[in-house]
């Protein structure tokens, strides 16, 4: 169980020791909590859960069977199958004679997931610990009494709430019950005691800003509880109608946009539409199929997730998966980036640009990652080629007669295309091994590119050495190609005739002319449109506020001819059409429709305060 999740994190240390939170043994202490009453199920909820921890006093006590309460996150839960204690049966008896799974005398029952785990339930209560053993079954009932014991206290109907149960042992060998509660009302995760708000989310550095925000966190564990417990729930048309709206929009916003916070794939979406389609759930039947109740819950829980993450309903919600909703701090780059950006041929700020796109807000835009790998394998794959070329090439000069030396004495050339052939051998080896360490069958998943860049990008330094390493590749062929063409060129320089050299330095020039036009060609950049939104406004802005300071006092009556606006009216209706639209388009300036009011301005050669304020308002 060291794998799993941890259960409450100390409030000083989030990162460290883990505590199990006692009850107090008496109804006023319960009360007094941050969380008690009603305020848990339909109140707000504070988003300092830390803080409310701190303060907290909560006294201590211990069941009969010496049960500590503490509660636990979904997740923790969640992955709480244990493989390393299977016993299968050597030997078969005749007729298949296998003592089976004694009955259980108490009120659990017994329940198959359709993934195939087993799960119990009395009532209200779920646990997915192994109840057919005797003393699992007395820690499972102590637990799920204290449990209910404080929710009847805090005046909770047990009919509104679900509770989840779990045991596990702390590193110091005492027995926790591990508990979470779900409002069916609400569709949220709660606990009785404050906890942190790690407990809401795991994995995502996302901070809870509101109770809205709260709310849609607490949503996650909801439907990832139903998504554990499947039987005996009831779905409505009206429910899996909505979940096919939300596939649909997050397709066509896919599809739509280049920077879509849909969770998904356009190629996902469409096969889970088309999973969907094959789900059948009447508004008659009590109780929806519990293989549907899976396929709907999981969905949910991912897209509630998505929500959550990018802020939905929120003030700053995240509506571009490429840009980050916190403000940009700008920090420059590291002196060992940029050495090596000059070292590299500038690589690695092509791909530190393309991961910043990838790895935004500590979030994976994970489309975008799997095209990154793809371009990756491309490049690598591409550069071997050129490398062995090289390398043939390096073999080949190294054996010219001219070149080769039979003493011990070597040449400039020689020496730099040994230089050549190693770095050429250097390229081939690094394409290998990271095309070996990023092959698209380990990035299939979201949570496998998360387990990826979590350790490595967590951090601006981490993303600029990641940005290094994957450009290790190109400088390898890059400085391969450029020693090679040194050992030539000192051939073709060193010891020859006048018109050897002029040709040579001839072809070098206009290859290198022509080289440089290419590269120049990839730095163009798109100029500005001046006829942009923002930009507009910005024009305007400044036309209104030198109209207002022309239209005060005596100013208002010598308007003709004399203010900005009219000078630039007149110059305007001076041009041609063809060069009124042309000047617009080039200086930012007014489009046709207002170039056509402008001229009718114009042409009136006295213009009142009120002809000034309509010519400022377009």
């Amino acid at each position: 169980m060291s794998d799993r999740p941890s259960i409450l994190p100390l409030h000083s240390d989030s990162h460290g020791s883990f505590v199990a939170i006692p009850l107090s043994d008496t109804a006023d202490d319960v009360e007094t909590g941050q969380f008690g009453g009603r305020a848990v199920l339909d109140g707000p909820m504070t988003a300092e859960p830390e803080r409310m921890a701190a303060e907290s006093d909560c006294s201590s006590t211990v069941s009969k069977a010496g049960i500590w309460l503490a509660p636990a996150p979904v997740t923790f839960i969640s992955q709480s199958s244990d493989y390393n204690k299977i016993k299968p049966h050597d030997n078969i008896g005749a007729d298949n004679r296998i003592v089976p799974h004694r009955t259980l005398d108490s009120k659990w029952k017994p329940f198959v997931h359709p993934e195939g785990s087993v799960y119990f339930r009395q009532e209200n209560c779920f646990t997915n610990v192994w109840l057919y053993d005797e003393p699992n079954l007395k820690a499972i009932d102590d637990t799920m009494e204290m449990v209910i014991d404080i929710l009847r206290r805090r005046r909770i109907a047990l009919s509104d709430v679900e509770v989840c149960l779990d045991l596990d042992i702390d590193d110091d060998g005492v027995k926790l019950g591990c508990y979470y509660v779900c409002n069916k009302k609400t569709e949220e995760v709660f606990w009785l005691h404050p906890i942190g708000n790690t407990f809401f989310y795991d994995g995502e550095d996302v901070r809870i800003l509101s109770r809205e925000h709260l709310g849609l966190a607490a949503g996650i564990g909801y439907r990832d509880h139903i998504y554990m417990f499947p039987h005996g729930r009831h779905l409505t048309p009206e429910d899996l109608q909505l979940l096919r709206a939300d596939l649909a929009y997050h397709m066509f916003d896919k599809q739509t946009s280049k920077s879509s916070t849909a969770p998904y794939s356009v190629e996902d979406l469409d096969n889970l539409l088309k999973v969907l389609k094959q789900v059948e759930i009447s508004s008659e039947a009590k109780e929806t199929l519990p293989q549907y109740v899976v396929i709907v819950a999981r969905l949910r829980t991912t897209l509630c997730r998505e929500r959550f993450m990018r802020f939905h309903g929120e003030r700053y919600a995240q509506l571009d998966s490429d840009r980050s909703v916190y403000e940009d701090e700008h920090r420059q780059r590291s002196v060992l980036f940029n050495v090596l950006t000059w070292l590299f041929f500038y690589t690695p700020p092509i791909y530190f640009e393309r991961l910043s796109r990838v790895w935004v807000d500590n979030k994976v835009n994970y489309d975008n990652w799997r095209g990154f790998i793809g371009e990756l394998q491309d490049d690598w794959m591409a550069s071997i080629t050129p490398s062995t070329v090289i390398l043939s090439a390096n073999v080949g000069f190294l054996a010219i007669q001219s070149v080769d030396h039979e003493d011990d004495y070597r040449s400039v050339a020689q020496i730099v295309s040994y230089m050549s052939t190693l770095l050429a051998l250097g390229n081939i080896v690094a394409c290998t091994v990271l095309a070996r360490q990023h092959r698209p069958n380990l990035h299939l998943h979201s949570d496998d590119a998360i387990k990826y860049l979590v350790p490595r990008a967590s951090n601006r330094w981490g993303m600029e050495k990641l940005a290094i390493i994957f450009s290790i590749p190109t400088a390898f062929i890059l400085w391969a190609l450029l020693f090679f063409f040194i050992a030539i060129a000192w051939v073709c320089f060193h010891n020859t005739t006048i018109i050897t050299r002029v040709v040579i330095a001839v072809t070098t020039a206009v290859s290198t002319i022509l080289v440089a036009g290419i590269i120049h060609n990839g730095d163009w950049q798109p100029e500005q449109d001046n006829t942009s939104l923002s930009a507009t406004m910005t024009r305007m802005k400044k036309l209104i506020k030198t109209a207002r300071r022309f239209t005060r006092g005596s100013w208002s009556r010598r308007w003709s001819g004399q203010t900005l606006i009219s000078s630039w009216i007149k110059s305007r209706v001076s041009l041609s059409p063809k060069q009124s639209l042309r000047s617009s388009h080039t200086d930012g300036s007014r489009t046709t429709p207002e170039m056509s009011e402008a001229q009718k301005s114009a042409a009136n050669p006295t213009l009142s305060q009120t002809d000034v304020s309509g010519v400022s308002s377009h």
